[in-house]
């Protein structure tokens, strides 16, 4: 009996039926709640709704997901990587190169290397990949060679040599001093 246009009353009554032990039905209120606010265009509310629901119901993988993709969406990466995890990336491969991306630029190198790895298996992530590896190569030049060189494999594995050969170049001429590169 809650009007549908009072985002207030519907983010409480969520809250109540969260508080009684049914989170999964409080949470797909929220994603519900976030999508009608996504609808009328209201992105910033439907970000709050969103953020209350992985609050209230931190293990719903759905509604992170929401909130990872409408915070890329709004350009608030650095916002995103703090609720996205393996877990919720799952084998969605935007969300993969996300994570891979966050644990490469934090030094954590081999959940980097295995997550850039599943991420670019999918050829529709591999032009973000390759846009990555260039940025990174000035700041870190060994997350960038494993950018490279999972890009590189890649290709090969679909016996596309020169589109290997082209990534590892480009690499070498981004980043010359690295030794890897020049193996």
């Amino acid at each position: 009996s809650i009007d549908p246009a009072d985002v207030e009353a519907r983010m409480v009554a969520a809250r109540i039926v969260a508080a009684r032990g049914q989170a999964e039905p409080a949470s797909a209120a929220l994603r519900e709640l976030a999508l009608d606010l996504l609808e009328k265009e209201k992105a910033q509310e439907a970000l709050d709704v969103l953020r209350e629901a992985v609050h209230l119901v931190p293990a719903d993988r759905h509604a992170r997901r929401q909130l990872v993709t409408l915070l890329h969406d709004l350009d608030q990466a650095s916002e995103a990587e703090v609720y996205l995890t393996r877990d919720v990336a799952g084998d969605d491969p935007v969300m993969l190169l996300i994570v891979a991306r966050a644990e490469l630029e934090t030094g954590q190198i081999e959940e980097g290397r295995e997550d850039i790895r599943r991420a670019i298996a999918h050829e529709q992530v591999r032009a973000d990949a390759l846009t990555f590896m260039r940025e990174l190569a000035a700041r870190q030049a060994e997350s960038a060679f494993i950018v490279a060189e999972a890009l590189a494999e890649a290709s090969l594995r679909e016996r596309d040599a020169a589109r290997a050969v082209a990534v590892m170049s480009e690499f070498v001429m981004i980043a010359p001093e690295h030794v890897g590169g020049a193996l």
